[in-house]
């Protein structure tokens, strides 16, 4: 009996030892649990603040964005706004230039007017003068007659208190009279004939590509002359202009095409401004007429495209120019 209590004894201090170890295990784990826990909670604590700090930024991001946003599409409306304002400026200066040059184009044009008039005035003038000094002459012939009868016949040798020594002498005198008359109306009408054989009827200046042209072919009853130019630019057209050898009544120009070769074709188109100003003042009564700058082939495929781009330029600007300085503009169709 005594045995069996004591098994039953040491029995039950075994079970309670291990259910001791059981529970001192779960203390540790819920120890650790409880740990691990606190650690993650912190960890959460620190990923939130982080997480509140990203937001805040992205917001703040998102303000300086948006807010350049807006600057810029205010910009942009400042920049059309200066752009409009810009093109109106623009369109009242180019309505102001128009309203300038079509005023002095009149002013121009009444002064050449004035200049026809008071030359067709002076031309009647001097027919009035002619047809006078036509008629004196056929009565100084009379009288000269007169006098020659009255010399030959006896009983007519006093013609009022004269003698006929004296009307002798008037016949002389009557002669050089009717030679002199006879002679400054030669002059004038030599003078008149010269000046009308020196105005050419169409004169064409250009560079070498008008060196073939035949000006006798051109037209029968007309004068035409061909000037190949020497310096073969626009500026060298202008030089002979202004030397005063162009008296025509057409004047044709086909330049340009070397100019545009080297330079730029708002430098160009400013030279045929001048060159217009030059030809209206050198050769008033003149119209002016400008060749389509014609194309070029050369080798180098780049050039080529380069070059006619130029010259298409050229030919818009100088239409242009044309319809505004009242000047005639000639396009090649069946050419370029």
């Amino acid at each position: 009996m005594k045995q069996g209590e004591e098994l039953l004894l040491s029995n039950h201090e075994h079970d309670e030892q291990s259910i001791l170890c059981q529970l001192q295990k779960q203390k540790t784990e819920i120890t650790n649990l409880t740990k691990t826990i606190h650690a993650l909670e912190n960890e959460l604590v620190e990923k939130d603040a982080k997480l509140d700090l990203f937001i805040s930024a992205c917001q703040e991001l998102k303000s300086r964005v948006d807010k350049m946003e807006k600057e810029k599409i205010e910009e942009d409306k400042m920049c059309m706004q200066m752009n409009i304002i810009k093109e109106k400026i623009k369109h009242e200066i180019n309505e102001q230039i128009q309203v300038k040059s079509t005023q002095l184009e009149q002013q121009n044009r009444q002064l050449t007017l004035d200049m026809r008039q008071e030359n067709n005035i002076n031309n009647v003038k001097n027919i009035e003068k002619l047809n006078g000094i036509e008629k004196e002459m056929k009565r100084s012939d009379q009288t000269v007659h007169v006098a020659t009868r009255n010399s030959n016949n006896k009983p007519l040798t006093k013609v009022g208190s004269k003698t006929n020594d004296e009307n002798n002498t008037m016949v002389y005198n009557n002669n050089n009279t009717t030679h002199s008359a006879t002679a400054s109306n030669s002059n004038s009408t030599e003078q008149i004939q010269n000046e009308m054989r020196d105005i050419t009827d169409v004169w064409i200046i250009g560079s070498s590509i008008i060196k073939d042209l035949d000006a006798k072919k051109m037209y029968q009853y007309k004068r035409v002359k061909v000037t190949t130019l020497h310096d073969k630019t626009v500026f060298g057209a202008t030089k002979f202009i202004t030397s005063g050898k162009v008296k025509a009544k057409n004047i044709v120009f086909q330049i340009g095409s070397n100019d545009i070769e080297e330079r730029q074709t708002k430098q160009v188109i400013m030279e045929v401004e001048n060159l217009i100003q030059q030809t209206k003042e050198c050769v008033p009564e003149a119209t002016i007429t400008f060749g389509e700058c014609l194309p070029r082939i050369y080798k180098d495929k780049l050039h080529t495209k380069e070059y006619n781009e130029r010259g298409h330029i050229l030919y818009l600007e100088l239409s242009e120019l044309c319809k505004e300085t009242n000047c005639h503009f000639i396009k090649y169709d069946y050419i370029t």
